[in-house]
């Protein structure tokens, strides 16, 4: 007997599922945006549509109002960056000799915070903030976190079997801030407490992150419940760009479809997790979840 196309469907999906994984028609990620630059850069975070940032060498930084339709240059003087957040109020930058820089006018200006991390290729590139106060920085092998504005930082224990640091995750779950950490294996690990004690998390992407030695080729958000992961996959040596989206504090994950695709490049998430941003040196993508 020939399956009707409701059973067929059904059975196609269930033929693709992963453990871990389901595919979702919504909500998609659409391209908003392509940003030609001129200018040099290694790493780019946009706040929202408009506000956003870009980092580079020598601690060249430039920054928009107006969507990338124009840039200003930022009063920095640093190393060389490659790690960035910005988020309402506050933006954070990262790089060479454990220089950490932050920003309270949207990347106009630039303040020392405390040392943390390393020289290159150890040098500390993933960046992850809750508000003013409360952030995680972390190199391939080193993790920091403060709770007073960057003055200090306390080096964290990453868990005993993970692997290198492929991207970070601070969240405010209304209690005792939680750490997510993903390795270079694409493996997942949360703390509840600190940094103090890790458990393995299901992890959506379940093959390793592509291999980067300046920036962050993956990039994760949680806001409550609910959580993106956005990652550049090694798939037999060849980089492909995947998104994920959980909204049980990641018990289970959907991939999301993006439009035109997601390139090989540096990638960073807002606050929120709606706003998606890439980024080659060349051109700037800017993608949003509908």
């Amino acid at each position: 007997m020939t399956l009707n196309h409701a059973a067929l469907v059904a059975a196609l999906a269930l033929t693709q599922a992963t453990p871990l994984t389901a595919r979702a028609a919504a909500p998609q990620w659409r391209l908003t945006r392509e940003i030609p630059v001129s200018h040099k850069a290694t790493v780019v975070a946009f706040e929202d549509d408009q506000h956003g940032i870009t980092a580079g060498y020598a601690g060249t930084v430039f920054y928009t109002e107006d969507g990338g339709k124009t840039w200003q240059p930022g009063a920095n003087r640093s190393m060389c960056r490659f790690g960035l957040d910005a988020i309402p109020g506050l933006a954070v930058t990262s790089g060479n000799g454990g220089d950490v820089r932050f920003s309270t006018d949207r990347g106009a200006s630039w303040t020392s915070a405390a040392s943390f991390g390393r020289g290159e290729p150890n040098h500390v590139r993933y960046v992850s903030f809750v508000d003013a106060s409360r952030g995680l920085l972390a190199g391939p092998d080193d993790l920091g976190l403060t709770t007073d504005g960057g003055r200090t930082w306390v080096k964290l224990a990453a868990p005993v079997k993970a692997g290198m640091n492929a991207g970070v995750s601070l969240a405010d779950a209304g209690g005792p801030l939680v750490i997510r950490l993903l390795d270079d294996g694409g493996a997942l690990w949360r703390s509840d407490d600190g940094g103090k004690t890790w458990a393995a998390a299901k992890s959506p992407l379940g093959r390793a992150v592509f291999e980067s030695i300046s920036v962050p080729y993956a990039a994760i958000r949680f806001t409550g419940e609910e959580g993106v992961v956005a990652a550049i996959a090694d798939e037999g040596g060849v980089p492909k760009g995947h998104v994920y989206r959980t909204r049980d504090g990641g018990k289970t994950w959907a991939e999301e479809l993006v439009a035109a695709g997601l390139p090989p490049s540096a990638v960073t998430l807002s606050a929120d997790g709606k706003q998606l941003t890439s980024f080659d040196t060349r051109t700037i993508r800017l993608y949003r979840a509908d």
